[in-house]
């Protein structure tokens, strides 16, 4: 059995690529990693630290400690729950009903062709801030949670992905089910939800990911701090608006320091990024097939 050898031009070229790859994996791990190791430092160890930080500075979990007295943090916690319950379950039922719609062949569906076109348009011109600030005023939602989950709930590309998929599904199964007498509600929960558990994996992730890291729309349409979801919480607390981290100077009374600062606002930001994190592994061996399956046909 012979041997493969390499030719020294393809060696060189792995080498490379093999450096590249790891120094882009640095690149994009060390900012995550940095929040860590500052977040399980010593304050007083810190503050004697220069330059890079390659592992924590000592070893104190006084941040994740002070963590839980953060004034509004629990909250916002429970309004961004709050706000991803309702537009996940928006989303999985009003994304399902209409992408079982656009599936049905063009002689079954009245109008299909008008509602496709109306949808690809929307995909393409959008309101502007100021009118969608006048839409949420005017449908008397704003200062109100509503105002975070009303606008998300019909997502076009979501739609278009869960229509694909569908119609990758063969129509001798939604054929089976008529035959058994089944009608339109007892295809699509009973059929086709159950098949497209992929595509709806997808669209859970990209729904959790997009509530669990929108602050903007929160900081535009809430006035009330009682109604600030998470990350506008934490947007508000690590930037310079958050310098009282704790509320009623509180911060300057427990005699918290501008390192002993620097490790909460470090453990505020794993915090903020752990519940993603969690859930990726989970969903991950669903999102190819998600992606990929209901682009074979339709």
């Amino acid at each position: 059995m012979h041997k493969f050898k390499k030719n020294p031009k393809t060696i060189i070229v792995d080498l490379f690529l093999a450096i590249l790859s790891i120094f882009l994996i640095v690149i994009m791990l060390y900012p995550m990693l940095y929040e860590v190791f500052i977040s399980l430092s010593d304050p007083k160890q810190l503050a004697m630290q220069y330059g890079l930080i390659w592992h924590p500075a000592g070893f104190s979990l006084i941040g994740y400690r002070l963590l839980f007295k953060v004034e509004g943090l629990m909250r916002g916690l429970w309004n961004t729950i709050y706000i991803m319950f309702w537009a996940i379950l928006g989303q999985m039922t009003i994304t399902g009903v209409g992408a079982y719609f656009l599936s049905r062949s063009g002689s079954k569906v009245k109008w299909r062709k008008v509602v496709v076109i109306i949808i690809l348009i929307t995909q393409y011109f959008g309101g502007t801030l100021i009118s969608n600030w006048l839409l949420i005023r005017n449908l008397g939602l704003y200062n109100n949670r509503w105002s975070l989950i009303a606008p998300g709930l019909v997502s076009m590309g979501n739609m278009i992905l869960m229509n694909a998929y569908f119609r990758s599904i063969p129509e001798e199964m939604e054929e089976a089910t008529r035959m058994d007498g089944g009608g339109h509600l007892t295809v699509l929960f009973r059929v086709l939800i159950p098949l497209a558990k992929p595509a709806l994996m997808v669209i859970l992730l990209y729904t959790v990911t997009d509530v669990w890291n929108g602050w903007f729309n929160a900081k535009i349409y809430l006035t009330s701090k009682d109604l600030y979801p998470l990350q506008l919480v934490l947007r508000n607390l690590i930037s310079s608006e958050g310098a009282d981290v704790m509320g009623s100077g509180q911060t300057l009374a427990m005699g918290i320091d501008e390192y002993t600062l620097e490790v909460l606002k470090a453990a505020l930001v794993i915090f903020g990024s752990l519940p993603p994190l969690i859930l990726y592994p989970f969903l991950q061996k669903h999102l190819r097939g998600g992606l990929m399956i209901g682009s074979l046909k339709g």
